[in-house]
């Protein structure tokens, strides 16, 4: 985890003086790397995974679209403003305690959202579209969400069919009666996860694969809201652009508030990670939530 803050404090600095990086093309020996996982494991991953075009409102994770759309990356203006309301928040913090502080691997997706088979790697790498893909930025935020390439993006882009992808990653899918009993790894996904890979609901699709843990799902646009959204939008701005329900965000922070054994299932992460959410950041979640339903009481 600590590699992860470290990676995350090292782009966000990136992104304040010189915009997000472009990503050149990995050499054959540089398929597989580690990566730290959010529980602090070590897995070989097949890419380093990019960033996606942000999603409109009224379309929650837009594909990234036609080739010629994917080199417009994030707005500069916005990543200097978004590091610089991380960081105030982060120095008014005493020294002793920003050491040591952990951010979650992804602050929005699952990992088998954002980890790419090497069968399905070393597939894309063959396509007349490949360099497209690979010349895009890495993971950037915009309004506190998190955009990296994800699974979705790439069977998009691609246009991947259903029968290709199961035949790709026909190691890494397990039935959905046997997945409490098998074995898993950053790859794996139940049958019902591809089910909704290619469902054309992106509230499904998003609630499927988002970190339960530090973000939920709202019914009536299908975003994403992550605790690291909040930090990037007062709960004044929220209650005016949201469309999650007060019902939804309490639900939200009362399951934040159970040990992992007593969360309902619905509320824990589908593929059985902990992407429990770093402490600093609960911290500041639970005085949003409190400022948010004063406000909101307020309102009504």
């Amino acid at each position: 985890m600590k590699k992860g803050w470290i990676l995350l404090l090292a782009f966000l600095l990136t992104a304040c003086s010189t915009g997000a990086p472009e990503a050149s093309a990995p050499s054959d020996s540089s398929v597989l790397v580690s990566q730290e996982g959010s529980s602090g494991e070590t897995a070989s991953v097949s890419e380093s995974v990019p960033s996606e075009q942000p999603a409109e409102k009224s379309e929650p994770e837009t594909p990234l679209g036609p080739p010629d759309l994917i080199l417009q990356g994030a707005d500069l203006g916005d990543a200097e403003v978004e590091c610089d309301r991380f960081f105030a928040l982060f120095d008014q913090l005493p020294e002793a305690q920003k050491v040591g502080v952990e951010m979650p691997y992804s602050s929005q997706w699952i990992m088998p959202y954002i980890q790419f088979d090497a069968d399905l790697y070393y597939y894309i790498r063959e396509l007349d579209l490949y360099p497209q893909w690979q010349q895009y930025h890495d993971s950037y935020y915009v309004d506190g969400r998190q955009y990296q390439k994800t699974l979705y993006q790439l069977i998009t882009f691609f246009d991947i069919p259903r029968e290709k992808f199961e035949e790709l990653c026909s190691d890494s899918i397990i039935p959905d009666s046997e997945w409490d009993e098998r074995e898993k790894d950053i790859y794996h996904l139940k049958e019902s996860m591809v089910d909704a890979l290619y469902s054309s609901d992106p509230y499904t699709r998003n609630l499927t694969f988002c970190a339960r843990e530090s973000a939920f799902v709202a019914a009536a646009d299908g975003e994403v809201y992550s605790g690291f959204w909040m930090l990037y939008n007062t709960p004044a701005e929220a209650l005016e652009s949201a469309s999650f329900t007060p019902e939804e965000l309490t639900e939200f922070i009362e399951n934040l508030q159970l040990p992992f054994e007593e969360r309902d299932p619905k509320s824990v992460s589908a593929d059985g990670g902990n992407y429990q959410m770093p402490e600093l950041l609960m911290e500041f979640v639970e005085e949003w939530y409190a400022e948010y339903m004063e406000l909101a009481g307020e309102k009504a």
